[in-house]
């Protein structure tokens, strides 16, 4: 279910889960809905119980075509767990219907390297990867980041969770990596046509009695 593993923690162990996300995700290039392992050291203690869960808000929206729309990731954590530190995977299916292209992280979350947007048709994937300034306490919900998508064509995108990793505690605390998640989706339709104001009606009217009257006159 659940992973959480006491570590010896040195200053650069985040930027090796970076790289060894990265790796997978080059190799791979397609949807990543399966764990990785993030382990360097022996155990210090007996795995801890401890939990999180990640979901889009709003769940599902709609958009016109051409437009562009935004859903923030939300994080939930047991009462009395904190983080200070997350990598993950945002996922999207299919890249012919929407396309990200921008991410903004929530205070007080900063990048610890620049967000990277993969495609492998017909899938996206948004890499993220940030710390906290002040460690972020449960139970939530705790808006990690909110990430920008471009309606390209009609029909529904589905969104999930990849590979997602936690650090508990602090610099020296556990690492857990996550395995639920609730999806999330945008639908994209053509949009509404405008209707014609009646002003405009009535120009166009007068426009075309003005025309079949200069074809009268001139027969």
């Amino acid at each position: 279910m659940f992973k959480k593993i006491k570590l010896n923690q040195e200053a650069k162990f985040p930027d090796r889960i970076e790289q060894s996300i990265r790796r997978e995700i080059k190799m791979k290039r397609k949807l990543i809905h399966f764990a990785i392992i993030i382990v360097f050291c022996t155990f210090l203690s007996a795995p801890v119980h401890a939990s999180y869960s990640l979901s889009f808000s709003p769940s599902s929206q709609g958009v016109a075509v051409s437009g562009s729309t935004s859903i923030d990731v939300i994080a939930n954590l047991d009462a009395g767990e904190s983080f200070d530190w997350f990598g993950m995977n945002v996922t999207y299916y299919d890249i012919s219907v929407i396309e990200a292209t921008a991410a903004a992280l929530s205070s007080p979350f900063t990048f610890t390297s620049p967000t990277d947007f993969y495609s492998s048709p017909p899938n996206g994937i948004v890499s993220l990867f940030a710390s906290a300034s002040t460690p972020q306490f449960g139970p939530g919900p705790i808006t990690l980041a909110s990430i920008t998508f471009q309606a390209k064509d009609i029909g529904t995108a589905t969104l999930g969770f990849g590979t997602t990793v936690f650090r508990l505690g602090g610099p020296t605390g556990t690492w857990l990596q996550h395995s639920t998640n609730q999806s999330g989706s945008i639908t994209v339709s053509q949009g509404t046509v405008g209707v014609p104001e009646p002003a405009t009606m009535l120009l166009l009217g007068l426009g075309l009695i003005g025309l079949a009257g200069v074809r009268k006159f001139r027969k």
